[in-house]
């Protein structure tokens, strides 16, 4: 995976652009580059190949041009990644492959998803994410410029779900025993780091985004364990924390994740090894979250342990309540509520620009269109989801658009 030079500090972002910057957004360096991206998109071996992902190399430009540029032009950009997230060959990603000249074929999606994972974790300030040299790792927001709220919720939004997507289809195919580890858990990472975030996420929102980065995140704590001993290749802390705060905001989503039925189900017997490896007087709240989770899990399941201290915590810290933000407290559980709070709501994320409204959506068509650009049909039912053709219309009708459309319109007759 590509390298790139790390930011010795982290000052917040200036409210308004340089002038070398501002310069270049007004001459179009936004659509210059989602237009770049798109060809190169289409047509994986043209000239646009090396012209578009050369810049992502340079991760830390995504970041002053997703806050300062037009904001239309910084949806339509973050809105063509994740289509080409979703393009993505998880084979060819997480091939063992040495050679990542850009003659490769794995320089082009390791590009693409070294750019993403940094953008996510640099946002978030977490340790040991590029640009982090030797802080303290506590996870606090940049000062971020109201723009780069609503654009980084709508990245959140769009990238996450199609990074768990690449480890679900790894694992499905088998890759996560035999793929390059370091590969896999660059793009597990920010699942973990965001999915307690997005549990708490302004509005209400975030449920399904939290449910698929928890998909992902189980499917490669599955993978590392059918790897032998090899938890540590997972950060236990971010695992724990993440699947306890899901279970805790959204037990429906938690326990679908957790059933013996789920492609990747979560095992007591795996998370209590994870506890034993991260014993009480090493890490306490990893060790306490893996014992209580693995006994929730059997407690979905009807399977009553007679372990009553266990227990008893497991009652107390799911139910919540003042004791139960206390024990987290004193063992550095951290406040993700503030952390998510200047998030925008979903919908208000998605409101930058209206884009197709099938999720798995990957069209790039459009003879040099932007995502800004691109023609789409509303739905002739319910008026209230767009599409860029009918076959994602047809996606869309299947995965749930049906039960919505009717409800739109019995809304709209009442």
């Amino acid at each position: 995976m590509p390298v790139a030079a790390s930011p010795k500090a982290r000052a917040p972002l200036p409210l308004v652009a340089p002038p070398k910057l501002d310069a270049a957004l007004r001459a179009g360096l936004l659509p210059c580059l989602e237009r770049l991206l798109r060809r190169a998109g289409k047509f994986p071996d043209g000239p646009e190949r090396t012209l578009a992902y050369d810049p992502l190399v340079g991760w830390a430009h995504l970041i002053p041009l997703l806050a300062h540029g037009q904001p239309r032009q910084a949806a339509a950009l973050v809105l063509t990644i994740g289509k080409l997230l979703r393009r993505v060959d998880a084979a060819v990603l997480l091939s063992d492959a040495a050679d990542c000249t850009q003659s490769h074929p794995v320089w082009r999606p390791r590009t693409l998803v070294h750019a993403v994972t940094s953008f996510l974790l640099l946002v978030l300030h977490v340790k040991g994410a590029p640009g982090d040299e030797g802080g303290d790792g506590e996870r606090l927001l940049l000062a971020w410029t109201p723009q780069l709220v609503a654009v980084v919720s709508l990245a959140a939004a769009e990238w996450l779900p199609a990074l768990s997507g690449i480890v679900l289809r790894a694992v499905a195919e088998g890759r996560g025993r035999s793929c390059s580890t370091g590969v896999l858990m660059a793009v597990v990472r920010p699942l973990l780091s965001w999915l307690p975030i997005l549990t708490c996420r302004t509005g209400g929102g975030g449920g399904e985004e939290a449910a698929g980065a928890a998909a992902g995140a189980s499917a490669a704590a599955a993978a590392a364990a059918e790897r032998g001993p090899s938890w540590d290749e997972i950060d236990g802390q971010d695992l724990m924390v993440g699947c306890f705060q899901l279970a805790r905001a959204f037990p429906q989503a938690a326990r679908a994740a957790a059933a013996a039925d789920a492609s990747f189900p979560w095992r007591p017997d795996q998370l209590r090894a994870l506890g034993v490896g991260h014993l009480p007087a090493a890490d306490p709240l990893t060790a306490t979250l893996a014992a209580v989770m693995a006994a929730q899990v059997e407690a979905w399941g009807g399977v009553r342990r007679l372990d009553l201290e266990v227990e008893g915590v497991r009652r107390m810290l799911m139910a919540g309540g003042t004791e139960a933000e206390q024990v987290l407290e004193s063992m550095g559980f951290p406040d993700f509520g503030r952390m998510a709070q200047p998030l925008a709501p979903l919908a208000a994320a998605r409101g930058l620009l209206r884009a197709c409204s099938y999720a798995g959506c990957t069209s790039l068509e459009g003879e040099g269109e932007g995502e800004a650009e691109a023609a789409l049909a509303a739905c002739g039912a319910c008026g209230a989801a767009w599409y860029c053709g009918a076959e994602c219309q047809r996606a869309h009708w299947k995965a749930g658009h049906k039960a919505a459309c009717a409800k739109a319109r019995r809304a709209a007759a009442a």
